[in-house]
């Protein structure tokens, strides 16, 4: 597989060469020939894999309105290598990424192949090759940048699958690390991690919201026709974005950049004469700390967008101060879209209020993003247990499976680490008095099928009879694992959710079952999703077989 046709230039490290007995599955898309091969075992199990490129190599030749320009492209998938690598227009990644029947892979195991070996590394072809870093530190501009665009990709090709939620899941995750006091700027020689690809990602988000898509997708389009075949720095993307959109996105931009943490923004609110007057303010947040947090002096240019009453309004919050009137009033919202990089902490009088309305006034990502604030609140110590409590039991109906994925996180962790045992019992009677009503209008059957309803069911599952203990779910968990166990297909969700109540017990007879099926499989896929169960069991005898396993 040679990487390149002998005219293109591209950087050294992007040159790769593939020897081996392959065989291949093949397509195209916009006149380019597109393959998918591997060892000869995954014949036929590389559709999925085609089927996500063509359509994403589509989607960027419209989106940078320049044709894909290497000739040809390659995936091929090798077993025992770690994640992908972005070689022109020869991208390899680990088989099991890349290789799954299409009647038996899991939707998220289809969704794990369309953001990462295909389209984030396809983002690369123009984000790193076409266009590359000029040093480490600048990595970034490769991964954070690629996050971004498959993205958009994978919206396009699954709009049912709600990427918006999905890209918020991964940005709370890098904001949880960068309000550790050791987190450092996205601009950085460290080796590439959360920072480097979602909290990246994310500002690319924000600034595209303040600035409007078509104006960003303008200034991107500008970059890359610019620097195509050369080495770039992080002024050279934000400085583009600043002169194509005539807005200081510049100066936004390189705050977050080049400055460790993430803010955190405090709004407090009152109604005077039907206008709501508004005290914003921004401090570095911080998580973990003992005592007081930490001398700090950062001061970030943050691109604030409130909700009030139905209306928005969007300001540049420069200053460690603001004050702000808006006409009207009602429950104030202070991340629109929840596509801004900050948490956004609230007096407990809105909050409540905004938890009240948040089904019919927020999407599901901003209420995700709502929970998540709140409970970063508990974390750093500046917000209430018994308010974060308040707004799960007003969450306690949320339609949205990810939403409750993030409270049912939530609450494990305060069974975990803040509930003291003698207050255990008295806990799970709450988690178990709180969900009732939703528990028990559903009908708690095991079903072969991907479902939202389904989906929401394994969540439930995980609060109420994972932390609440509840006696029929405990049973129900036990039929769903039991005929997972004997082959039977069941939808995802429930049955990791089923089986993970029984790794709980530590449940022997269970162990050994999903070590003959690794031991037994050939399917890339599948031995992944064994070795992932037999890494659950909490039982210590169990865990140290799991240690030593020869596989």
């Amino acid at each position: 597989f040679p990487t390149r046709r002998s005219s293109d230039l591209m950087s050294p490290y992007l040159l790769t060469l593939a020897i081996g007995q392959f065989e291949c599955e093949s397509g195209q898309t916009d006149d380019i020939p597109i393959r998918v091969c591997g060892p000869p075992q995954d014949k036929g199990l590389g559709r999925s894999t085609l089927e996500a490129a063509e359509f994403t190599l589509h989607f960027y030749d419209q989106y940078f309105e320049m044709k894909y320009p290497y000739g040809k492209l390659d995936f091929v998938g090798l077993p025992g290598i770690p994640g992908a690598m972005e070689n022109t227009a020869c991208i390899l990644a680990l088989d099991s990424a890349l290789f799954g029947d299409p009647d038996k892979a899991s939707d998220e195991w289809l969704k794990n192949l369309a953001f990462g070996p295909v389209a984030h590394e396809m983002a690369h072809q123009w984000f790193g090759d076409l266009v590359t870093m000029k040093s480490q530190e600048e990595s970034w501009l490769n991964e954070g940048m690629a996050t971004w665009m498959a993205y958009k990709a994978v919206a396009a090709w699954k709009p049912d699958w709600k990427v918006e939620v999905q890209e918020l899941v991964r940005t709370n995750a890098a904001m949880d690390a960068d309000s550790l006091a050791s987190t450092r700027p996205i601009r950085s020689l460290d080796a590439p991690d959360k920072i480097t690809y979602d909290k990246a990602a994310a500002v690319l988000r924000m600034i595209e919201h303040y600035i409007g898509a078509s104006a960003f997708r303008r200034a991107i389009n500008s970059y890359v026709r610019h620097y195509a075949y050369t080495n770039v720095r992080s002024e050279d993307l934000w400085n583009e974005i600043a002169v194509v959109s005539g807005l200081p996105a510049d100066r936004i931009v390189a705050g977050f950049v080049t400055q460790p943490g993430i803010p955190a923004l405090s709004v407090d609110s009152r109604c005077e004469d039907n206008r709501t007057d508004l005290n914003l303010s921004q401090r570095r947040l911080f998580v973990g700390q003992s005592g007081a947090d930490p001398i700090q002096q950062n001061l970030w240019q943050i691109p604030v967008c409130l909700r009030v009453n139905g209306g928005e309004s969007c300001q540049l919050l420069s200053t460690s101060h603001q004050r702000m009137v808006i006409n009207g009033c009602g429950p104030v919202y202070a991340n629109v879209g929840a596509v801004g990089y900050y948490r956004s902490f609230y007096d407990s009088d809105n909050l409540l209020l905004l938890a009240e309305t948040a089904e019919s006034k927020l999407s599901a990502a901003e209420r995700m993003n709502l929970v998540d604030d709140t409970w970063a609140a508990v974390r750093a110590g500046k917000g209430n247990i018994g308010n974060f409590l308040s707004l799960v039991k007003l969450f306690s109906g949320e339609p949205e499976p990810a939403v409750l994925k993030s409270i049912a996180a939530d609450l494990a962790y305060v069974n975990d680490y803040i509930v003291a045992d003698i207050d255990r019992s008295e806990y799970r009677e709450w988690i178990r008095t709180t969900f009732a009503p939703r528990v028990q209008r559903m009908e708690w059957q095991s079903v072969i099928r991907e479902t939202s309803e389904l989906d929401l069911q394994a969540e439930l599952l995980n609060i109420v009879g994972g932390i609440g203990r509840e006696p029929e779910l405990l049973q129900f968990s036990g039929k769903v694992a039991r005929e997972a166990n004997d082959g039977k297909a069941r939808n995802t969700a429930l049955r990791a959710a089923a089986l993970r109540i029984r790794f709980q017990s530590g449940d022997p007879s269970l162990y050994e079952t999903i070590l003959a099926r690794l031991r037994s499989s050939k399917n890339p896929q599948e031995r992944i999703e064994h070795l992932e169960s037999l890494a659950r069991f909490e039982n210590p005898q169990l865990i140290d077989r799991s240690v030593a396993l020869d596989i």
